[in-house]
């Protein structure tokens, strides 16, 4: 009897994403983690509630993607684009659509508005997969 091969039963290679999570809401960051639990491909390695907490976790580990909050206190979410290194896709969201034009001028891979949908995030996690 031949012997099964070396890959037998095991789940084909998935690339796992991680992702950091930038929000000055409690209640959004855990949503967006509530959002991304249903996709094993994208773990959470990180959660923020402002600019500076996010500067930190940036210092400790390089995510592939941060969802990232525009209005927050003390400093804006385009105040931290300049901390995050070029490798790591950013995806704002945010409640206000205003900010769309100078997300895309800053290099963003996309941009959900608030409340994010299961929908839109399955989008969005598509994009960053293909990145």
């Amino acid at each position: 009897m031949p012997s099964p091969s070396p890959d037998a039963g095991t789940a084909p290679d998935i690339k796992m994403i991680t992702a950091l999570l930038v929000d000055d809401e409690p209640r959004a960051n855990e949503r967006m983690q509530q959002l991304l639990a249903a996709h094993p491909e994208i773990v959470v390695s990180g959660v923020a509630g402002n600019v500076a907490e996010a500067r930190a976790c940036l210092e400790t580990h390089l995510p592939d993607v941060v969802f990232l909050d525009v209005e927050m206190p003390g400093a804006s979410g385009f105040d931290l684009l300049k901390d995050v290194p070029d490798a790591t896709q950013v995806v704002f969201v945010t409640a206000r659509e205003k900010y769309a034009v100078r997300a895309f001028a800053a290099a963003a891979l996309d941009y959900l508005v608030k409340p994010v949908t299961p929908q839109a995030l399955v989008e969005k996690a598509q994009a960053v997969l293909a990145h």
